[in-house]
């Protein structure tokens, strides 16, 4: 797969249960960063430290076209101002494609840092993590139909199909 076709959406209106998603084609350079903390595991059993998942970091990362009047940039530094909540879908390709796969997650915008220097485009390194709501942050994959199939992570049986 190439990362030119990894797609970012965002719940732009209906229900979660029914999205209408919109896509943030002027994010590029989008980064998934998923990364377990670990508990100790130690008992008298083993000298050797063993190692347990406990809680999973997921932070989301990108550039973003400065663009005043997109309806993505708009939604998205109008979220770094307050606490809303963005519904976002982060996808290794388009939505309609059956096997790809990412995530669903509620986040806040965390940052949107832009360096103003003089030879610079404006283009915001925007950060977004998950939050507290009432959907759990979900493992997505692309099944037939096309339909999103979704897993929560760290539950068994958690997987990307």
């Amino acid at each position: 797969m190439l990362a030119i076709n990894a797609k970012v959406y965002w719940r732009s209106g209906g229900s979660y249960g029914a999205p209408n998603w919109t896509e943030a084609a002027i994010i590029e350079n989008f980064a998934v960063n998923p990364a377990w903390d670990q508990a100790e595991t130690n008992s008298r059993a083993s000298r050797i430290k063993l190692q347990a998942k406990s809680l999973l970091g997921l932070e989301f990362s990108g550039r973003m076209e400065k663009k005043p009047g997109n309806a993505s940039y708009e939604a998205f530094m109008n979220a770094l101002l307050t606490d809303d909540v963005i519904d976002l879908l982060v996808l290794d390709g388009p939505k309609e494609q059956v096997g790809v796969r990412g995530w669903r997650v509620d986040c806040q915008v965390f940052s949107a840092n832009e360096n103003q220097d003089l030879a610079n485009a404006l283009y915001p390194e925007i950060t977004f993590m998950p939050t507290s709501s009432d959907n759990a942050p979900k493992a997505v994959k692309v099944g037939p139909g096309p339909a999103l199939t979704y897993s929560i992570p760290g539950t068994n049986g958690a997987t990307f199909s």
